[in-house]
């Protein structure tokens, strides 16, 4: 889903991390479906899902940043 988002809207994501001040391997998992939820995210993950939040790329916040 967020991977289509990106392709779709031509988003280069080594860019969108570096306007957003994100670590850009967090977000390429992200994007990709790389991330495992059963762990409880950490820093840089959470930064990056909170950004896609603020930007209503996404509805809600995983239960692992929570």
């Amino acid at each position: 889903m967020l991977k289509q988002y990106f392709e779709d809207n031509g988003i280069n994501l080594k860019k969108f991390a570096q306007k957003h001040n994100l670590y850009y391997m967090s977000l390429f998992r992200v994007v990709n479906g790389l991330y495992s939820e059963k762990y409880k995210a950490k820093a840089n993950t959470k930064a990056v899902y909170k950004k896609l939040l603020e930007l209503k790329i996404i509805d809600e916040l995983p239960r692992a940043c929570a």
